[in-house]
């Protein structure tokens, strides 16, 4: 094979701006150590880490801190304090309040942040919700968030979502 010489020289050179002209990837900093590697083409382009050892560190958060940072990126100002409720609406109990979404923030990207779609529950009859263990009636809910989460556009009728999922006391 002959060369022109071009990329003999470029070697020769040996510095990262001569081999940057050569290669067809890029160059990028890792997120972690600040080190510099380099990507090819073929290794897509969501890489953000130098090595496997940076990558487990940049993934050491315990389950709880991210769950804890999953909670903060979640809702700021949602919290039974912000609803001002001081007790849980299903059984009237203090202790361990959560506030429910009506809607869950999944199924309604748009209400997942207003406090009228939430509810103070205890946490037994919260998780009691979530396991299919516990029935809240609709009627624990007020007249301005029946309204709100009338409003919602989950794919389906509200009315008939809202009746399957908190039956009517009668």
């Amino acid at each position: 094979m002959e060369y022109d010489g071009r990329l003999e020289a470029l070697i020769a050179q040996s510095s990262r701006a001569a081999l940057s002209k050569v290669r067809k990837g890029e160059e990028r900093t890792c997120s972690v150590c600040g080190g510099l590697f380099y990507v090819k083409p073929s290794h897509g382009v969501k890489r953000k880490f130098c090595s496997i050892a940076c990558k487990a560190k940049a993934q050491s958060d315990s389950p709880r801190e991210r769950k804890r940072k999953r909670a903060a990126r979640h809702v700021r100002g949602w919290s039974v304090k912000a609803k001002a409720e001081d007790c849980c609406r299903n059984c009237d109990s203090r202790d361990r309040l959560h506030l429910h979404h009506i809607i869950p923030r999944g199924r309604w990207k748009a209400g997942r942040a207003d406090l009228r779609n939430g509810v103070a529950l205890c946490e037994k009859c919260h998780m009691g919700w979530h396991r299919r263990e516990i029935e809240i009636p609709a009627s624990i809910f007020t007249a301005e968030e029946v309204a709100f989460v009338s409003s919602a556009d989950i794919g389906q009728d509200v009315a008939y979502w809202i009746e399957r999922n908190y039956p009517t006391v009668s």
